[in-house]
């Protein structure tokens, strides 16, 4: 059982997505923190041009008139 889990028992029902745009920098991340976030997120790999899409969408979300 890990920390979240120990506190908040309820938080493993929802796996939440990460979009790592940089994938250089996460992969020079130590290997267990890498293997920590793997473990807690779905992983989702976008091209740079899908990752921008998806960012600008939700920026255009986020503007209020």
């Amino acid at each position: 059982m890990n920390l979240l889990s120990e506190h908040f028992p309820n938080f493993n029902k929802f796996k939440a997505n990460v979009n790592i745009i940089d994938t250089d920098m996460f992969e020079a991340l130590p290997a267990k923190v890498q293997e920590a976030i793997k473990g807690a997120f779905d992983i989702l790999e976008r091209s740079d041009d899908e990752a921008r899409a998806i960012n600008d969408a939700l920026l255009a979300e986020m503007l209020v008139d």
